[in-house]
């Protein structure tokens, strides 16, 4: 029992400490319904208007992947990232609902999301310094809406086990992005 508890006890400091992590917490009622708040999420700004804001700066995008290449695609633009060989395996183990003989960091991370009721909301791919992408995974838990830096392969690895959406600010498709069509 003694094992048990502080099983349970080293999961809560887990979570806490990545909660701690998070930027901004503030509420919205599932993301974007008729609330108007001036705190930042990721450095955007909810407001009446938040939802036609947001979509001017971000697009949504589908997942696809070639060996160690995921792609983010939108109608026709695509963006590339290149990543680990445990990456594009855990990445991909998500797309195919997957778990193999023991679970990967990201089917652990999913586990201790919905064990504590926390939903993952979104992942939003934001901006390239020398040569890295940046990404904030968005997650809601309770009255709480919490941004966590993160690298885009964690996010999009988590991403693809909970269905949430990914999103690609515009200006970094528009300028690191491939026409396709």
């Amino acid at each position: 029992m003694k094992k048990k508890k502080t099983r349970m006890l080293s999961v809560l400091v887990v979570v806490t400490a990545i909660l701690l992590v998070a930027n901004a917490a503030l509420l919205v009622n599932m993301v974007f319904n008729d609330l108007s708040f001036d705190m930042p999420i990721t450095g955007y700004v909810l407001s009446d208007d938040s939802e036609e804001e947001f979509l001017e700066q971000y697009m949504e995008v589908n997942i696809s992947m070639k060996n160690n290449t995921i792609f983010l695609t939108n109608e026709c633009d695509q963006l590339s990232m290149e990543v680990s060989d445990y990456q594009a395996y855990s990445i991909a183990n998500g797309i195919n609902d997957q778990i193999d003989f023991r679970p990967t960091t990201h089917d652990i991370m999913f586990d201790i999301f919905d064990n504590f009721n926390v939903s993952v909301l979104m992942v939003l791919v934001e901006k390239m310094e020398s040569g890295t992408y940046f990404a904030t995974l968005v997650v809601w838990e309770g009255r709480d809406i919490l941004s966590i830096d993160s690298r885009p392969s964690d996010a999009i690895a988590i991403a693809v086990r909970t269905d949430a959406p990914v999103y690609v600010k515009r200006t970094l498709m528009e300028e690191y992005g491939l026409d396709i069509c």
